[in-house]
């Protein structure tokens, strides 16, 4: 979280030196951070994502199984992530669990972990 925190300020630092030169127009940030300056906020939501990232990753890993093909991800690698996988599972969109569903059909339909 520690260097999403310090890119998105850095890149907010670079936006506001651009806006001083001149040459900054208008910024569109769908989480309102550059309007609000909320630093907590921003790190709630970066928060956020890491759960959501998290469920994701190990909802594929289960279903991936122990085929030829295995998932690696780099939030399985954080020391919490068993923490925010569980976290995170309500903020999977819905829509995920019909791909689900069809990934696991096709694990079981050929008797093994998913193939990709």
């Amino acid at each position: 979280m520690a260097n999403f925190l310090r890119c998105h300020l850095t890149v907010m630092a670079m936006l506001d030196r651009a806006k001083q030169l001149g040459c900054l127009e208008d910024v569109s940030d769908e989480g309102g951070v550059w309007e609000k300056r909320d630093v907590p906020a921003l790190v709630k939501e970066i928060g956020s994502w890491n759960q959501m990232i998290a469920a994701l990753g190990g909802k594929l890993k289960d279903l991936t199984g122990n085929g030829p093909v295995q998932l690696e991800s780099a939030i399985a690698q954080f020391p919490d992530f068993e923490r925010l996988e569980a976290a995170g599972q309500d903020k999977l969109p819905p829509e995920l669990q019909k791909l689900f569903g069809l990934m696991a059909r096709v694990s079981v339909s050929r008797g093994e972990g998913l193939l990709l």
